[in-house]
């Protein structure tokens, strides 16, 4: 007698921990902290304040790390972004991707361009001295 036999597998969990750091006005990074559930990686969307579009900027393969560093570039300065982190499993075949149901969401702003530019700096230094000297 032959019997059906039916597998059953639940979807990733999310990361455990995102941190963002070195925010500027075109590019963040982000650190991941691995689930303790099976997983082959991450994906990132990204949507900003002026679109709402929401499109997937990067996948990376799992490593073998604890954590794991990614950066997004090509960012608008002094715009508000949301980002939705998730995981992805996939089995080689024995079962569709499966992607993580309850992704982390986070929200940033990226620094004013002008703000940060060595230039400008040098430029609004050069206009003080010359008002002072007058």
């Amino acid at each position: 007698m032959d019997l059906a036999s039916t597998q059953i597998r639940s979807a990733p969990e999310a990361p455990l921990e995102i941190k963002m750091s070195d925010i500027k006005s075109d590019s963040i990074k982000f650190i991941l902290t691995p689930p303790t559930s099976p997983h082959d990686g991450y994906e990132l969307y990204l949507s900003n304040s002026t679109t709402n579009k929401k499109s997937l900027v990067r996948s990376v393969p799992r490593e073998d790390e604890m954590s794991y560093e990614t950066t997004i570039t090509d960012l608008y300065p002094a715009t508000i972004y949301n980002v939705e982190v998730g995981t992805i499993l996939n089995a080689e075949g024995a079962f569709p991707l499966q992607r993580s149901e309850n992704n982390t969401m986070l929200t940033f702003e990226t620094d004013d361009a002008v703000s940060h530019s060595p230039k400008v700096v040098m430029l609004l230094i050069s206009l003080l001295a010359a008002v002072i000297m007058i």
